[in-house]
């Protein structure tokens, strides 16, 4: 609690949502951890037709998730954090959360984001693979989603990005995909950093990645992994869906929604002393 007390307080009303995953080790608590939701983690897994990042192993899925489903309805577990260093900083003694096996959780926003003219979110999460670089339906992927029953309006709505079981990193930006190719490395801790920017009707997304030695903190990038824009309105955004393919084992911790850079990247943000 102390650690979301110091990062509310640090973000002076900007960072909208955090969570740490800071519960006791086990599966995941519903509420225990974080603020700005509405509610805790509920396990999800609605199937609806939408395509993915590449068509390899991102197929079928409400935002182009693996088309093979593992542990559907199961919550994730929280366990101990690898006594590692990440941007610097002792991550002993610390939790994250373990996502494996195809569990697809969503939790809501406490208040939906409804944008304006030239209004930005921000998302930062950090992410560790654990599987083999050659296991088939081993994918991660973050969603970004507007609240609706109607498949085809979260297909046309939602924005997500993630890595495929081949290791390249994807943005789907409401249905057009951006893809680079490359190998997002195993058993190492790097830094996503999500931008959504609204402009003139059009909605411009950016992703950058940051390997686990280079920093992050200071002033906003200028260097995107991938970026891409759609020439459609962006919708309000009530909550985020974190998914994994079926042979998959990600770590995830310290996942922050926000308006601005600062928000998301803040000097000693992960300081896990």
């Amino acid at each position: 609690r102390q650690i979301e007390a110091r990062l509310r307080t640090a973000a002076d009303g900007t960072l909208l949502a955090y969570d740490g995953f800071e519960n006791l080790a086990g599966k995941l608590r519903r509420g225990r951890s974080g603020f700005g939701w509405s509610g805790g983690w509920e396990a999800s897994g609605r199937g609806a037709s939408g395509r993915g990042a590449s068509g390899r192993d991102i197929g079928k899925g409400t935002t182009g998730t693996d088309t093979k489903r593992g542990n559907r309805g199961q919550l994730a577990e929280i366990v101990q954090a690898p006594d590692d260093f990440v941007f610097g900083h002792s991550r002993a003694g610390r939790r994250t959360l373990l996502l494996a096996d195809g569990t697809e959780i969503r939790r809501r926003l406490e208040a939906q984001w409804a944008p304006l003219e030239m209004d930005t979110l921000y998302v930062s999460l950090l992410v560790r693979r654990a599987s083999e670089a050659s296991e088939k339906q081993a994918s991660f992927q973050l969603s970004l989603e507007p609240e609706s029953n109607s498949p085809r309006f979260m297909r046309r709505h939602s924005i997500s990005f993630g890595i495929t079981s081949n290791g390249s990193v994807y943005l789907n930006n409401a249905g057009r995909v951006a893809e680079t190719p490359g190998t997002f490395p195993t058993d190492t801790t790097c830094l996503l950093v999500f931008k959504y920017r609204v402009n003139n009707g059009s909605s411009y997304a950016s992703l950058r990645v940051f390997p686990h030695q280079e920093q992050a903190a200071g002033k906003e990038t200028d260097l995107w992994t991938l970026s891409d824009v759609v020439a459609l309105p962006a919708s309000e955004l009530s909550g985020v869906r974190l998914y994994c393919g079926a042979n998959a084992t990600w770590q995830i911790d310290e996942l922050k929604v926000g308006t601005n850079w600062d928000a998301v990247i803040q000097p000693g943000d992960f300081d896990r002393r």
